[in-house]
């Protein structure tokens, strides 16, 4: 869902909750349902809110297939009409200092609500997943998890180091 900039204009806030099927990068178990508030103050837009949401991915451990539930979450981001977003960088690339404030662009006079969701998601997703509490089928870690040394790096153990 993409927001209009001008829907902004004159009103204190906007609401919106809507739902999404499917995102570029992201497999989705059912349906993402996003909801919040957009608000302009200035040349300020501020976008906040909360998803939920559930993700298909692979065990790093099986490669079965998992859902991974990533509950309810918020998010928010700050940004600014493109001519405001050029000066921002300016004033960035002139100071060479990072600031607190951390604005993106509103591209094409609005705003993006479903791909600022998209990178909060993936932001949360885990690093690792992983079956809960285990993998149902172990013999594909079983097949890799021999203790003894592998054969290709024994002969290492061959080589001397001479002074």
């Amino acid at each position: 869902m993409k927001i209009k900039l001008s829907e902004l204009d004159g009103k204190e806030r906007v609401k919106f909750n809507f739902s999404v099927s499917s995102l570029e990068g992201v497999d989705l178990e059912g349906e993402l349902h996003i909801e919040g508030t957009a608000k302009r103050l200035n040349n300020e837009y501020f976008i906040e809110g909360k998803y939920s949401a559930r993700i298909k991915t692979q065990c790093v451990r099986c490669l079965e297939e998992i859902i991974v539930d990533l509950g309810e979450n918020e998010f928010n981001g700050k940004f600014l009409d493109p001519e405001s977003y050029e000066k921002y960088l300016e004033t960035l690339a002139k100071t060479a200092e990072m600031t607190d404030e951390d604005y993106f662009e509103a591209a094409n006079n609005e705003i993006d609500v479903t791909e600022l969701v998209r990178e909060e998601m993936i932001l949360e997703m885990p690093q690792y997943p992983a079956c809960v509490p285990e993998c149902k089928d172990n013999s594909y870690l079983q097949k890799y998890s021999n203790d003894g040394m592998d054969s290709r790096w024994a002969q290492l153990l061959d080589i001397k180091i001479k002074n």
